[in-house]
């Protein structure tokens, strides 16, 4: 879980973080929680846990943002969950790490719905479709959170594709791949609302797991947020199954209100 949790950070980074004893501060003027919470994972040995939250909670006040810390069974150290709970720390938005071997996702059924043209150089437009597409109401500090959008993909260290899906010249779905290590990662998948459900999420699919079978990687991984059915059984009749969940803590009302960013 740990390492996966690793592999998730380097395909979605933070334009700032600072690390304080293993644990990752990451500040993204509040453009996707990922990019906007504590990674909490990593085994520090150093710092008391009263005191790395304290440390934290300074971070993101200097930034004006709330302090959002992202938390499953493996984060370090033992008790963090609890802790922030009794500090007044909510538990919000619960995802789903799933995983697939990628030969598994490669050979799924998918009928050509769409024309399907996957490549690793990130335009405007995809971004911009993406951004749409997934219907995106992220708090940002910025007036132009589309731009730190791109920041955060252009970022991305691990080796990375685009795939688009297009009916008839018009864009129906976009989605992202990254491979480090031999995982895949599958990213920011969205489908024009006007189109979903036709099988243009799952063509996409599949075409970024031969990418990235070609790319060296022989398993896959998906953080899925709990209430977002349709994304469920999408990946689960691609293969996908539930490995561990992680959670967000946060204050109040405080961060996000959009459903994806995760």
């Amino acid at each position: 879980m740990e390492n996966l949790e690793e592999l998730a950070a380097n395909a979605w980074p933070a334009p700032v973080v600072q690390t304080v004893d293993g644990w990752r501060l990451r500040f993204g003027w509040g453009v996707t929680r990922r990019a906007n919470s504590v990674l909490t994972t990593a085994r520090g040995a150093r710092l008391p846990l009263p005191d790395k939250v304290a440390l934290a909670e300074e971070f993101y006040a200097r930034r004006l943002r709330p302090a959002m810390f992202a938390v499953s069974e493996v984060s370090s150290p033992a008790g963090v969950d609890a802790f922030l709970a009794d500090r007044g720390y909510n538990r919000d938005t619960v995802v789903a790490v799933q995983i697939a071997d990628a030969r598994d996702v490669a050979e799924t059924d998918a009928p050509p719905v769409a024309e399907v043209t996957i490549g690793e150089s990130l335009t405007d437009e995809w971004v911009h479709d993406w951004w749409v597409f997934a219907e995106r109401r992220d708090k940002s500090s910025t007036d132009d959170p589309e731009v730190v959008a791109r920041v955060i993909l252009e970022s991305t260290g691990p080796r990375t594709a685009y795939v688009e899906s297009r009916l008839a010249g018009r864009v129906a779905a976009v989605g992202r791949v990254t491979v480090e290590r031999g995982w895949a990662g599958i990213f920011a998948v969205a489908t024009d609302p006007d189109l979903r459900r036709k099988g243009f999420a799952r063509q996409g699919l599949v075409e970024m797991a031969r990418w990235a079978l070609s790319a060296g990687a022989n398993a896959m991984y998906v953080q899925v947020e709990e209430e977002n059915r349709a994304a469920l059984d999408l990946y689960e009749n691609c293969g996908f199954g539930t490995a561990y969940r992680y959670w967000y803590r946060r204050r109040g009302d405080a961060g996000e209100s959009d459903e994806a960013s995760r």
